[in-house]
């Protein structure tokens, strides 16, 4: 037993306490990195983003990275960066959630995007059909 003020508190009441705040302080990180998928941004881009959405203005890039360290370090989420998470994913549940609201462009795809897309198929397939004719097609099983 240990006496705090006038309460006596037990060891395993202190540990039950540690364990719930570990727990929230992990809810607050899977909620961030939920989140942040939903925006399609990065962990540190949507920090980025809850700070200019909370205080109105960007942040300078020392005090973010100090921010986004202790959030990786020790699982710390600011309350801005809490507030922001929360309200994107209450969003994203109701399926009323729009990139541009937060800032985020989406940049459209062009005619030369498009090209190396196909591109890229055409010489994927091309691959698969090589290691087809070159490994499988000559593998002799030995049973």
């Amino acid at each position: 037993m240990v006496q705090i003020g006038h309460k006596k508190i037990s060891l395993w009441d202190i540990l039950n306490r540690l364990q719930r705040f570990r727990k929230t302080r992990r809810d607050d990180t899977v909620e961030v990195t939920n989140a942040s998928a939903m925006l399609q941004v990065s962990e540190y881009r949507f920090f980025q983003i809850a700070y200019r959405i909370w205080y109105g203005r960007e942040s300078d890039e020392s005090s973010m990275d100090l921010y986004f360290k202790d959030y990786i370090i020790n699982g710390r989420v600011p309350h801005w960066v809490r507030s922001l998470a929360r309200k994107v994913l209450r969003r994203a549940a109701s399926g009323d959630i729009s990139l541009e609201e937060f800032g985020i462009k989406v940049p459209a795809s062009t005619t030369g995007m498009k090209i190396k897309g196909v591109l890229l198929i055409i010489l994927l397939a091309l691959i698969c059909i090589v290691f087809y004719l070159v490994v499988i097609k000559e593998y002799t099983p030995y049973f």
